[in-house]
C-alpha cells in the first residue's frame, strides 16, 4: 500500500512541477507583451525647439565656438551636435535660431531677422531674399517645415 501512495505522490509532484513551470512561463510571456516601452533621455543642455520622427532635434544655444552668440543646431543620436552656423550672405549676421525640423533632417529658423532653411549638402538658404522688396521690410522667421520641404514663415 505504501508503494502505491508513493507512486501517486511522484506523479502528482511531476504534474505540479510542469504546471508551475508553465504558469511561470505564461506570466513572463504576458509581462513582456504588456511591458511599457522604454525610453532613453539624453540631456543636451541647449534649448530644443522641435523633434522629428527619427529622433533628431533642432534648437539653439551657445557653445565655445560661437563666441557668445546663439547658433542654430541639429542633434542626431550617434552624430552629436551640428552647429548650423549663420549664413554669410545675410546682413547683420551673428546669431541664428532653429525652430523646426522635418524627417529629412532639414531645419528652419531665423538668422537675425531673416528666415532660413538648412539642408544637408546645400547649407543655409536665405528664404527671405525672394520675398522681400527691400532689406528694411524683411523681418521673418521660418517656424515649421513639412516632409516635402515646404516652410511656414512669418
Amino acid at each position: 500500500m505504501k508503494a502505491q501512495n508513493l507512486a501517486f505522490f511522484k506523479v502528482n509532484r511531476l504534474l505540479l512541477t510542469i504546471a508551475l513551470r508553465m504558469g511561470f512561463m505564461y506570466a513572463l510571456l504576458i509581462n513582456s507583451a504588456l511591458a511599457l516601452p522604454t525610453y532613453t533621455i539624453t540631456e543636451i543642455g541647449l534649448t530644443v525647439s522641435d523633434i522629428n520622427n527619427k529622433g533628431q532635434v533642432a534648437g539653439s544655444g551657445v557653445n565655445s565656438s560661437t563666441q557668445g552668440k546663439s547658433h542654430a543646431f541639429r542633434y542626431t543620436d550617434g552624430v552629436g551636435y551640428e552647429d548650423l552656423g549663420v549664413a554669410p550672405h545675410f546682413t547683420a549676421v551673428g546669431s541664428s535660431t532653429a525652430n523646426g525640423i522635418n524627417d529629412l533632417g532639414q531645419v528652419v529658423g531665423s538668422s537675425d531677422s531673416f528666415s532660413f532653411r538648412y539642408t544637408d549638402g546645400v547649407g543655409m538658404e536665405n528664404l527671405s531674399d525672394a520675398h522681400c522688396p527691400s532689406l528694411d521690410t524683411c523681418i521673418g522667421s521660418a517656424s515649421e517645415i513639412n516632409n516635402s520641404g515646404q516652410v511656414i514663415a512669418c
